[in-house]
């Protein structure tokens, strides 16, 4: 009995000390040198800092910056209550008008713009608490604090080894909160809302964030209530609210408000706590939510979006063909017999899986452009493929087509055939991020490898047949990306297809061809241009080793070249 007490002992005793976490992390819209992190002992006796580290994952590196953390071991034992206060610059005393703890420099988890992931590591180097998601870039995010702060709630009792976004006050000049702010005063270093003694009512919006732009007609008000019950007759009083300053509304429970039938345009809900009396509380507890409604406008098909005007939200009603993805930006290029359209979707709107060719029908997007190059920002997620294995034939373009009206075509799968090609640097191989030159006679138009998927292929020396995605750049202009090596075709008096025949198609193991009378070289290749096979024969092919699912076949020999699509059962 006695050492089950006494080992009770030890883990009250680690429970109550157990209780250092991080209180406010600050970016100042005004001022980037009045950064700090503020952390705080919320227990009830002295903390041991030994061997407990400050770190940062800055935007959405997965490993933190071992150079830049600051070793807390040297502040000893953080007395109960005891706040300590981390600066950037010693700038921090003349802006706040007091002494920081100490100021441990630019760069480090003190310097945050916002976007980052920081986090107290205890010595064993595991997360004891933790503000954002590591691997994450905060930009557009739950927990991005840029040009304001993120503050821990009074209600918080312990630290936390993974985030929670309920535990955080946070402002940023997205308008969550209170929006961007201006230190000193909207900041306060060295002081912790969960030591006052304050128990007044409090209310705030936990979504959307004032000044959010709606895609729909209908919005639910998530509310934050603190320190007041909710009830129809024996709670401290309920919620009144307008909008628009319309008709006043009478609400008994905290669940969020829903509204309906929203028309396009700018609107203003405001939210008052009142007491059973429907009387206003003294002082007055109200909070003011603004937003736009913006409903997405229908277009049938890619042609008609791209005509239409910059800055507003569309749905695409008819299905659009996806022809290249890439993890970047989480990428995706769509086309239809229309037109073309390059989707970013940096913030990973879109979450459904899709294939090369797949069919996507209403997806809805905001248009803009960047760098020249109209663009669709996804607003929701489109939902599964609405079919499968879809080919689209590119459109066959001389250079001197491609010279004069190139824009017509971006974002387009395009073929271009019979042109050579020069480095602009003097490269001999396929480099990613490099501009190169394609000639067809006298003729010129610029290739680059943009999508970051060429591996040191050497240019071919002759003629090739070549197919492109049309796109563009401020600092290239419009210019043509391969979506692969096999992409490149060389085109010297294509091999006969009424005399060579590769069968079975579909195929479950052997590939054989006939009418062959000498091949160099067989290449498989699937959708995305990774080469799975390649072999010297003019007889077969086995494929046994392969998943099941579409292959791109390239045969060459000494005179002739031809692509075939393979189906893999």
């Amino acid at each position: 009995m006695k050492k089950l007490y006494f080992l009770f002992t030890l883990m009250f005793a680690f429970s109550i000390q157990s209780q250092v976490i991080i209180t406010e992390i600050a970016d100042p819209n005004n001022d980037y040198q009045a950064r700090f992190i503020e952390l705080t002992n919320i227990g009830d006796s002295a903390f041991d800092l030994t061997g407990y580290q400050l770190v940062r994952w800055t935007n959405a590196n997965t490993a933190y910056t071992t150079s830049s953390a600051v070793d807390l071991s040297e502040f000893g034992s953080l007395q109960s209550k005891g706040i300590l206060t981390l600066a950037n610059n010693t700038k921090f005393e003349t802006v706040y008008g007091v002494a920081p703890t100490k100021v441990v420099g630019s760069g480090g988890p003190a310097d945050s713009n916002g976007d980052d992931n920081i986090a107290i590591l205890d010595p064993n180097g595991s997360i004891y608490d933790i503000y954002g998601v590591p691997g994450t870039d905060g930009t557009g995010q739950p927990h991005e604090f840029e040009d304001g702060r993120a503050e821990r709630k009074g209600s918080v009792t312990a630290p936390s080894s993974t985030w929670d976004l309920n535990e955080w006050n946070i402002d940023n000049d997205a308008g969550a909160g209170d929006g961007a702010l201006d230190a000193p005063s909207g900041y306060d270093p060295g002081s912790w809302i969960g030591f006052s003694d304050n128990t007044s009512p409090s209310l705030s919006f936990s979504s959307p964030n004032n000044n959010s732009t709606i895609y729909e007609n209908q919005l639910d008000v998530v509310l934050s209530i603190e320190n007041f019950n909710v009830s129809n007759s024996n709670g401290d009083g309920h919620i009144h609210y307008t909008l628009d300053s319309g008709n006043l509304v009478m609400k008994y429970d905290t669940n969020p408000i829903s509204l309906s039938s929203l028309s396009e345009g700018n609107h203003t809900l405001v939210v008052s706590l009142v007491d059973n009396s429907h009387n206003a509380l003294n002082p007055p507890v109200e909070s003011t939510l603004n937003f736009q409604v913006d409903i997405p406008t229908q277009v049938s098909n890619i042609g008609e979006l791209r005509t239409s005007a910059e800055g507003e939200a569309y749905e695409i009603s008819g299905e659009i063909i996806l022809t290249y993805q890439q993890g970047f930006r989480n990428t995706k290029i769509l086309q239809d017999a229309t037109g073309g359209i390059h989707i970013d979707d940096n913030s990973g709107v879109i979450t459904s899986a899709y294939n090369l060719g797949d069919g996507i029908t209403g997806l809805v997007g905001n248009l803009s452009s960047y760098g020249g190059l109209l663009q669709f920002v996804p607003i929701k997620d489109a939902g599964s493929a609405t079919s499968t294995s879809n080919q689209v034939t590119p459109v066959t373009l001389t250079l001197s087509q491609l010279a004069a009206s190139a824009n017509d075509y971006e974002s387009q799968l395009v073929k271009i055939e019979g042109v050579t090609i020069t480095g602009n640097s003097g490269e001999t191989t396929f480099i990613n991020g490099k501009v190169y030159t394609l000639t067809q006679g006298s003729d010129t138009f610029a290739l680059r490898t943009s999508f970051y998927n060429f591996n040191g292929e050497n240019l071919p020396t002759s003629a090739f047949d070549i197919v492109g995605i049309i796109s563009e750049r401020s600092d290239v202009g419009l210019h043509l990306v391969p979506r692969n090596y096999s992409d490149t075709t060389l085109s010297i008096d294509n091999i006969d297809v009424s005399v060579v025949n590769v069968y079975p198609n579909p195929v479950e193991t052997s590939l054989y061809f006939s009418g062959l009378n000498e091949i160099s070289r067989v290449t498989l290749y699937d959708l995305t241009g990774k080469l799975h096979l390649e072999a010297t024969t003019n007889s077969s092919l086995d494929l046994s080793s392969l998943k099941k699912g579409i292959y791109i076949l390239k045969l060459d020999n000494t005179k002739s070249s031809n692509i075939y699509k393979i189906v893999k059962q």
